[in-house]
């Protein structure tokens, strides 16, 4: 489908941005016939945190898009649009959204462990980063969380704690970014929790991560007591099957007799018993 004009890219991920800082992207407007394409207003939803200013870029028309974030963290969502000379589109739309964040962030700030692959060696597993290596992924259960610093300021990760005692976790460095594995070493009532992730770091002492979990795989249910019916089990009740003892009749369906029909059939007489000759 060809596109008549539109920006591109429609939408402006602007990911993480530090709180207090700014950003600033250019996005190309695009048409079918450039040269018959006249932008003549460019207005944002939220001005006061978003700007946008028409710009000329390789001999074309731009948008220059830049954010001013503000000081707590938050979503960013914003609209803006641009007005055109065309019968249709009338105006552009670019879609822009983003996290406003503390200078330490993570790839993952929810996982989910699914299937649980709950083990009474998951902490000893996690802390065994050689064995990590390999095991990564849904099938084992244990979930690689990426930390890093968007001002790229050095920082240390102490531990990682779940009061819950569900989750366990083992941190390893890597460059200038340190990778947290996860596993889950027991089980909960509550299918959600938070655990926090320790750094050295004043102003960012902790890192919250949510995380969800499933039934446990292989578990096994209690065995049967006679007389009772297992937890967890489905009881389904065997209907009777037909040419055997106790099979269900149904009622055939009664169906009106239509008027034109009705008045064509001979009365029925009823004749008593006893009152034939």
């Amino acid at each position: 489908m060809d596109v008549i004009a539109g920006f591109e890219p429609e939408r402006l991920n602007l990911k993480n941005v530090s709180m207090g800082k700014g950003v600033t992207e250019i996005v190309k407007i695009v048409a079918k016939d450039l040269d018959k394409l006249k932008i003549s207003e460019v207005t944002s939803s939220k001005p006061d945190q978003i700007t946008a200013e028409l710009i000329e870029q390789d001999g074309r028309q731009a948008v220059k898009v830049t954010l001013k974030a503000q000081d707590k963290a938050g979503r960013i969502s914003a609209q803006v649009k641009a007005k055109t000379n065309l019968a249709s589109p009338k105006e552009l739309q670019l879609y822009i959204y983003g996290q406003v964040s503390p200078d330490l962030v993570v790839d993952r700030p929810y996982v989910f462990f699914s299937p649980a692959r709950i083990s009474p060696h998951a902490d000893a597993i996690a802390r065994c980063f050689g064995m990590l290596a390999g095991m990564v992924g849904r099938s084992s259960g244990i979930v690689k969380i990426k930390v890093s610093s968007l001002g790229g300021k050095p920082f240390d990760i102490r531990g990682v704690d779940d009061p819950s005692g569900v989750v366990v976790g083992y941190p390893e460095k890597k460059d200038n970014d340190w990778y947290v594995y996860l596993a889950l070493a027991g089980e909960s009532v509550k299918r959600r929790g938070t655990l926090k992730i320790k750094t050295d770091r004043d102003d960012q002492a902790s890192i919250d991560i949510h995380y969800g979990t499933g039934a446990a795989v292989g578990s096994r249910l209690p065995r049967p007591v006679p007389g009772q019916t297992p937890r967890g089990a489905r009881v389904f009740q065997a209907r009777p099957s037909l040419g055997q003892p106790g099979r269900i009749k149904l009622a055939p369906k009664l169906r009106k007799i239509p008027p034109a029909l009705k008045s064509k059939l001979a009365p029925v007489k009823v004749v008593k018993p006893g009152s034939q000759k």
